[in-house]
């Protein structure tokens, strides 16, 4: 019996996701809840729907007395003005697979396709089937993950990835919702088995806020923890806050550091022996 994948968009001729020019799949539903995160509405598996208030009709129609929203009867998913949109699509693993393999003279050429969240671990179950069909197709596949999962779902995947895109976070402090402690020491062990087997396929990355400058030597500490001698830094940015406002969320005052903020950041790792380069956007 297939699983339901649930992908919450799948974004084409991607550049940074990987080598190559690649398709990013973006799945639903994830263990952590940053709240530098600029797809929020990828963290929860939960149905979700965006509310496009300010751009439709919502509210000036005698049909929109009779929705929830208003304190009617209707379910909000029927609108017939469009604010109401899903934040996702369940796809069967045929469906899913289709898609993909719509740009496989791309993945030929050097490229792939990057599942990405969210946490694709959080679906690692239904997404195993999927991914065995894509490697007997011989299409490269990325993962872009916290590796702050379960053990076993990091191992339901581990030999059909070819790529690793980790997420470090080890700027805690400000993470909400942390989930039991054993994800943690899972963390140490998924990270410690991609460093042996597979190191020239691992790419290290960290969002690295202003707030989080304040963090710089328990994050460095953490780096040694790890033996993690090389990480790409991507500035935090607020490119999600309308999806936030969408979601009648509060939007995370969470924001990129000064120039001289991350130069003194960049060179206190380089101080302790820790390479980076900053990923732009």
């Amino acid at each position: 019996m297939q699983h339901k994948i649930r992908v919450s968009a799948i974004q084409r001729l991607c550049l940074q996701d990987g080598p190559g020019v690649r398709t990013t799949v973006f799945l639903k539903g994830c263990y952590l809840h940053c709240p530098w995160c600029c797809n929020p509405e990828t963290i929860y598996f939960d149905k979700e729907e965006y509310f496009l208030k300010d751009h439709t009709k919502c509210g000036f129609s005698k049909l929109c007395d009779s929705c929830e929203i208003m304190g009617g009867q209707r379910d909000k998913g029927s609108c017939p003005f469009g604010a109401i949109v899903k934040t996702y699509t369940d796809y069967d693993t045929d469906e899913l697979y289709s898609l993909i393999l719509r740009d496989k003279t791309i993945y030929e050429r050097g490229g792939g396709v990057t599942f990405s969240g969210g946490e694709p671990l959080f679906q690692a179950k239904q997404l195993s089937e999927l991914l065995k069909a894509l490697k007997e197709d011989h299409i490269h596949i990325a993962f872009e993950s916290s590796l702050f999962a379960p053990r076993n779902s990091f191992l339901e995947v581990k030999d059909f990835v070819d790529y690793w895109l980790v997420d470090v976070k080890f700027q805690f402090g400000f993470i909400t919702h942390l989930p039991k402690d054993i994800y943690k020491d899972s963390f140490a062990e998924n990270l410690q088995d991609l460093q042996e087997e597979n190191p020239a396929n691992l790419k290290i990355r960290m969002v690295i806020s202003h707030q989080a400058i304040s963090k710089t030597k328990d994050i460095i500490r953490r780096f040694k923890l790890y033996n993690i001698k090389n990480v790409e830094l991507l500035p935090c940015h607020q490119l999600g806050k309308s999806k936030y406002q969408q979601l009648s969320q509060s939007v995370p005052e969470f924001y990129a550091p000064t120039k001289e903020e991350f130069d003194s950041f960049q060179g206190q790792l380089l101080e302790n022996g820790i390479q980076s380069t900053s990923l732009t956007l």
